[in-house]
């Protein structure tokens, strides 16, 4: 009888990322991380983030309001200024 020899082989799927931090090349797992890992150590030193930040949408809008009262309008968040007027 002959020996057969079995090989078990695992396929790893690759992509050709850009790291966001420094701009190099470098091959990462499918779904993997954005930044290489020289650019990973160096940003695991910094606090997490907390979240995505509002606060331009939340000063444009205060912006508004403020303007129109200065105007001598009523302001509500969410209504036209236009259409609203004073009342």
């Amino acid at each position: 009888m002959k020996d057969f020899c079995v090989k078990k082989t695992t396929v790893q799927t690759v992509e050709l990322k850009v790291c966001e931090g420094c701009g190099s090349l470098w091959l990462r797992a499918q779904a993997g991380s954005r930044y290489c890992a020289g650019c990973a150590a160096w940003l695991s030193e910094f606090p997490a983030p907390r979240g995505r930040s509002r606060g331009r949408k939340q000063f444009r809008q205060r912006r508004k309001q403020e303007n129109a009262v200065r105007a001598g309008m009523s302001c509500v968040a969410g209504q036209d200024l236009v259409s609203g007027g004073a009342r």
